[in-house]
């Protein structure tokens, strides 16, 4: 919840006592949510996506058609749901991340989110990178989880062109047992929808050590090989429980 975010005082949040909340927000049309933060001992500004907690979010999910994405890429098309969410929480964030990279000029900024969360979190991420007022590029680090498809091809091709700076760190992580993923794919596919390149794919234990890069081009097959059926695997990466908390 916000009152937690703010103060920081989740459970999870206290193994993490280096990181200062900023800001929360909240896009009232998707009810999208995600947070601002500051990390001085990581040196890092972080924004984080909440995945869906809330009726109008998976309402949010299901605004499924194809629209154009704004920007110079021919043909690019994304997720009208995610693409509202992350207009909405962009709006809301430019203003306090313009102030902290006055701030903190030095610091790395991180984007991550989870699910729907995820989705919003590489468009946000994308929309900072082509950000034309910017003397330089951002080059923002960005991990998603469970991120779904985003976009069609040409938007894929976009993301992976724009977000192709060295020493990229851009990472799509997702568990080889989530149903979520594993069911909706062809549906997104058949849809006209592609993933993003960049997985890395974690197993049962969910340790590092189990992670493995599974493409690193668009053209890679995007099936999941066998059909999970434990919720859990949507809600739970690297022993963390990242699904609905209540809002």
């Amino acid at each position: 919840s916000e009152q937690k975010i703010m103060k920081w005082s989740d459970d999870y949040c206290a193994s993490l006592p280096s990181v200062i909340p900023v800001k929360y927000v909240v896009h009232n049309e998707t009810d999208a949510r995600a947070f601002v933060a500051v990390d001085p001992k990581a040196e890092a500004i972080v924004v984080s996506c909440s995945g869906s907690a809330s009726l109008n979010n998976f309402q949010t999910n299901l605004k499924m058609d194809l629209v154009d994405f704004v920007s110079e890429a021919a043909g690019a098309q994304v997720h009208t749901g995610f693409y509202l969410a992350a207009k909405g929480l962009l709006s809301e964030l430019a203003p306090v991340l313009d102030s902290l990279w006055l701030k903190y000029p030095s610091f790395r900024t991180i984007i991550t989110g989870h699910s729907l969360g995820g989705g919003t979190a590489m468009l946000i991420a994308l929309m900072l990178q082509e950000d034309s007022n910017r003397s330089e590029p951002l080059n923002p680090i960005v991990y998603t989880f469970a991120e779904p498809m985003v976009g069609n091809a040409a938007f894929v091709r976009h993301w992976d062109t724009m977000m192709a700076y060295p020493n990229s760190q851009v990472f799509r992580v997702t568990h080889q047992d989530d149903p979520i993923l594993h069911f909706n794919e062809p549906m997104w596919q058949s849809m006209g929808f592609f993933h993003r390149a960049g997985e890395i794919r974690c197993g049962q234990g969910q340790s590092m050590s189990s992670w493995c890069v599974v493409d690193n081009t668009t053209e890679a097959v995007q099936r999941f090989r066998l059909p999970p059926l434990n919720i859990l695997a949507h809600t739970k990466y690297l022993g963390t429980y990242v699904g609905p908390r209540g809002i």
